[in-house]
């Protein structure tokens, strides 16, 4: 009898050790997810670094991103505890590509009833970059020369997924805007061959910005994308008009596999993340227009 209430106590000490452990574990998980908003709102503080708000700007570029380093950053002001952080955070994203947050500051609204409705706007949308980097974002957002062209694609990692945004070489960016900038360029005919009569094409995961050289202001160009036959070669199209224009041999070959599929490292199979790749809803950019 003896002993089986030793060997029960036993067990009970070891899993009370296992809650113990856990739960600081957990505990310490939040605090490094914790993302404090200044009183004033001109700054963040995240693991050691400070987070600088940007200008107001209508085309900053935030990628849309899913995963555990991700979408579980809780961004508080200062009197939120740690332990209620997860539950009285701002609604906000973490973009780890670019080290740089977005945040959403929702307002209340009268409706004429009994309910509040919460309201949002592109003035209500926060941008803070590392402190390092704010010079280099207020240089970008001061000279608006959005005199590049970049495409974005997934990139899947062991932690989750994101988008970026790849700038193109000098002369495939001038043929783009070539032909955008003359349309009579682009024929009818070229783009009934390659979507009508052409048994295989691929089309850009995502799409294609105006933007700067280093990728940090964007423009999303609407209805324009880069379409690929079965033979490698590369067509400018514009769903709008329903016309296309083939680009030269250097652009093509210009092109990487990942514009059109993203790009997966080797451990990202072996997370559950994958499977969100493929939902109907598709990821949400974090872009304004």
């Amino acid at each position: 009898m003896k002993k089986s209430i030793k060997i029960i106590a036993l067990c009970l000490t070891v899993a009370a050790f296992a809650l113990l452990f856990t739960g600081c574990d957990y505990l310490d998980q939040m605090r490094a997810n914790h993302a404090i908003l200044s009183e004033d709102r001109e700054t963040i503080s995240f693991r050691g670094e400070t987070y600088r708000k940007l200008p107001t700007h209508e085309s900053i570029y935030v990628s849309s991103s899913y995963g555990y380093e991700y979408d579980n950053i809780s961004v508080t002001d200062a009197d939120v505890p740690v332990l209620l952080s997860e539950t009285q955070r701002y609604s906000s994203e973490y973009d780890k590509a670019k080290d740089i947050f977005s945040i959403n500051i929702w307002v209340a609204a009268d409706n004429g009833s009994f309910t509040t409705e919460y309201i949002s706007s592109s003035d209500n949308m926060l941008y803070y970059c590392n402190e390092k980097d704010y010079d280099k974002y207020v240089k970008a957002l001061s000279s608006n020369e959005l005199n590049c062209a970049g495409i974005e694609f997934e990139v899947v990692e062991a932690d989750g997924w994101y988008y970026t945004l790849e700038v193109l070489s000098e002369d495939f960016t001038k043929e783009i805007f070539e032909h955008l900038s003359n349309p009579e360029n682009m024929s009818e005919n070229v783009y009934e061959e390659l979507f009508i009569r052409n048994e295989y094409c691929d089309t850009l995961q995502s799409g294609i910005y105006k933007c700067d050289e280093n990728a940090l202001v964007a423009a999303y160009l609407n209805n324009i994308t880069i379409a690929r036959d079965s033979e490698s070669k590369a067509y400018l199209v514009d769903y709008t008009t329903e016309k296309a224009v083939e680009l030269s041999d250097k652009a093509s070959k210009e092109l990487k596999d990942e514009h059109f599929y993203g790009s997966w490292s080797d451990t990202a199979y072996d997370t559950e993340y994958v499977g969100v790749i493929g939902s109907a809803d598709g990821p949400t950019m974090m872009f304004v227009d």
